[in-house]
């Protein structure tokens, strides 16, 4: 069992609630029916609020005076034109910051995404299988991975330090697009750790990239809440929170 009991309401615990907030407050000194009206004392020069019971309180024009006008604007750091009292708020350019249309937005979001044209789930046999990127000093047997240029391939022939040969290697995927399965010795339905090849500082020139374990379909409930941590409030102690609030606002609206 938990640490913590949760105190909880269900359905009917909850009308129960409502009902005797409404019933607490029916009579409560806290419920006034006050209305306001505003005015104009010219003389003073204020704003003025006036309730029912005919207590005012105001605020000064000056409050809305030439202090608070705003004479400019920037665009990170960039002061803005005003022309003919107009703002002129330019489009987006290489080295300007300003608007940017849908269709600029558009192009940029396809260019982000543009190697992630689909995603492909690939198969190894272990962490150690993932596929690296291909060098020209190692060796590769038949139906081993890697990547080049951002694309992954397999070997449909064994390779021994050679240059990059293309009819030596079979198109897989995409290299941005592909989620790398890694057998963990599970058991249905967890035999899979996900693993993407990401950013993994991108503090160094160039960024470095590496393999991100994304997840897996095990779950661990050891922190969460169990049925045996709940305890639904009863109609006594509903209505002492409420009576224990209700004398605390009372409390502290009059002084």
């Amino acid at each position: 069992m938990a640490d913590v009991l949760y105190n909880l309401l269900d359905d009917d615990g909850f009308l129960y609630a409502v009902q005797y907030i409404f019933t607490k407050l029916k009579t409560s000194p806290l419920a006034v029916n006050t209305t306001y009206a505003l005015s104009l004392d010219t003389t003073n020069e204020w704003i003025v609020l006036t309730d029912n019971n005919g207590a005012t309180s105001h605020v000064s024009y000056s409050d809305f005076g030439e202090d608070n006008i705003v004479e400019g604007a920037q665009i990170d750091g960039t002061d803005l034109t005003i022309t003919n009292k107009k703002l002129m708020i330019p489009n987006a350019a290489a080295n300007t910051r300003g608007v940017v249309s849908n269709a600029d937005i558009n192009a940029l979001i396809s260019a982000a995404l543009e190697v992630y044209q689909s995603i492909t789930y690939l198969k190894v046999t272990s962490y150690s299988a993932l596929p690296g990127a291909y060098s020209t000093t190692a060796s590769y047997a038949a139906g081993a991975y890697c990547f080049h240029d951002n694309l992954v391939y397999v070997a449909n022939t064994a390779v021994s330090s050679e240059a990059w040969t293309p009819s030596h290697w079979n198109y897989v995927s995409n290299l941005f697009g592909t989620i790398f399965l890694v057998p963990n010795g599970g058991t249905t339905p967890n035999i899979y750790d996900e693993y993407a090849w990401m950013p993994i500082d991108t503090t160094t020139t160039p960024i470095t990239y590496g393999y991100d374990k994304l997840g897996t379909t095990e779950v661990d409930l050891s922190g969460y809440v169990q049925k045996t941590d709940i305890h639904l409030l009863t109609n006594t102690e509903i209505g002492n929170i409420v009576d224990d609030a209700y004398d605390a606002a009372w409390s502290s609206n009059n002084g």
